[in-house]
């Protein structure tokens, strides 16, 4: 069956993001993985650059990991928290609790990202029903902001590319413009612009009526969008304008959280103090599916007292195994000094990428914070026009064993490696992507000739 493996593979799966009409040519079957490399059906090795779907942060194939799973499979492999608890859930939010940034005590668990992002939305709502409020349910987000795609995720997403298929959503969440400079949609200056001055989100909440807005919700550094750090002050406005309005902040931590920036938490790099923390991806390092959501001790109290609990709950949320693993996880991530590793090798990095590509003319922008780096491709610089030949360069890569996907609008390449990468693989992954972006802007190749 296993030597089948690949037959059964086009016979039977729907790949998730996956033209499935072209898939069969481009088939890639991962069987085992090691360190920051995975290896296909016939041996052949390949760097992860994307960490999974940026979450591997510790490596591929930890010892200690696999034996925190088996450890806990023979003691307990599966109990829901419904009423009930159970030693690792209690304590993987306790550590967590300690780790995060501000009044984070109380931990709600799920499987998924998306879960998470759909758990605070109703949070934010029932929170606000039970003090008395119940017309404040809409949830305000960011252009370009990507939280899932489940419905609800969705819906306080601004990714068209990702809703338009889904249209019409049930619920639209109103959105103000993404602080993503390179492409300023109000031709402002930076001194001047409504998005950095906070102008923008308090226009909105009073165009929507502030007694109708439930929190708004954002990554702290956009990650579909393209590996986008906003300013601190950007940050810190919005956490005044929140207060002013008395809205909830909640900040999704999922792609970017548990070392991935250089920090524990990516809002650390901005001192958010969020009523809501979103986490998902490297809280298992992708060896378990597990999320959480954070909450401040004034948002539980709400849902203190009879007919008062949260109505809302994932089978496998909080799973024995899943936080076990999360656990050894943290202490990896601790104990080997992950979190500095990715801000210092993250720096060489970045540094090299625009060594190499400065002067080619169709990188309009190369930036990240950590290892969560992105080279965006234009038609050029004058305009900075997307050029959505990520998906070409993507093939490139892997013809030279290097995995990647592209993010942005197909124009962004990312670099996402496991946090555990040694320099000499990650700066010989970097010449690679010069040698490739130099070669398409030096061939002058059509968009259409790259992207079929």
């Amino acid at each position: 069956m296993e030597n089948n493996a690949a037959k059964l593979d086009l016979d039977h799966v729907w790949h998730p993001y996956t033209d499935m009409a072209a898939y069969a040519g481009e088939q890639l079957m991962i069987e085992r993985s090691e360190g920051s490399f995975v290896f296909d059906a016939d041996g052949t090795r390949y760097f992860d650059a994307i960490s999974g779907l940026w979450n591997v942060q510790v490596g591929h194939g930890r010892p200690e990991l696999i034996a925190a799973a088996t450890e806990q499979l023979s003691r307990l492999a599966y109990y829901p928290l419904n009423g009930r608890s159970h030693p690792p859930a209690a304590l993987l939010a306790a550590r967590l609790a300690s780790l995060a940034p501000g009044d984070l005590n109380h931990v709600f668990y799920g499987t998924g990202g998306a879960e998470a992002v759909e758990t605070a939305i109703k949070i934010s709502r029932q929170y606000w029903r039970q003090r008395g409020y119940p017309e404040r349910t809409k949830v305000i987000g960011l252009d370009r902001g990507w939280h899932g795609c489940t419905i609800g995720a969705l819906s306080a997403g601004g990714v068209a590319e990702e809703r338009d298929p889904f249209a019409p959503l049930p619920t639209e969440f109103p959105k103000i413009p993404a602080p993503y400079c390179y492409h300023c949609p109000l031709s402002a200056t930076p001194d001047s612009c409504p998005v950095e001055t906070g102008a923008a989100l308090t226009e909105r909440i009073l165009s929507e009526g502030p007694d109708t807005v439930a929190a708004f919700l954002a990554e702290p550094v956009l990650g579909l969008a393209g590996m986008v750090p906003p300013t601190a002050r950007f940050w810190r406005e919005v956490q005044r304008v929140c207060r002013e309005y008395r809205i909830l902040l909640v900040v999704d931590e999922v792609a970017v959280g548990f070392g991935r920036t250089g920090r524990m938490f990516a809002s650390e790099h901005y001192d958010i103090k969020p009523d809501m923390l979103l986490c998902a991806k490297g809280i298992t390092s992708g060896y378990l599916p597990l999320s959480a959501v954070l909450a401040t001790t004034e948002v539980f109290n709400a849902f203190l007292g009879p007919g008062r609990e949260l109505v809302h709950g994932f089978t496998f949320g909080g799973n024995p195994v899943a936080c076990a693993v999360a656990l050894a996880n943290l202490d990896l991530i601790e104990d080997e000094r992950m979190c500095t590793r990715a801000e210092e090798l993250g720096r060489d990095l970045l540094d090299s990428l625009r060594a190499g590509l400065t002067s080619v003319p169709i990188v309009g922008d190369i930036r990240g914070v950590g290892l969560a780096i992105g080279v965006e491709l234009v038609t050029d610089r004058e305009s900075g026009t997307p050029l959505p030949i990520a998906s070409a360069l993507c093939r490139q890569l892997a013809e030279h064993g290097v995995l990647t996907r592209p993010v942005g609008a197909g124009n962004v390449l990312p670099l996402i490696p496991p946090l555990t990468t040694t320099a000499t693989d990650a700066l010989a992954v970097v010449d690679l992507y010069c040698s490739v972006i130099r070669a398409a802007a030096t061939n002058n190749v059509s968009v259409t000739e790259v992207s079929t």
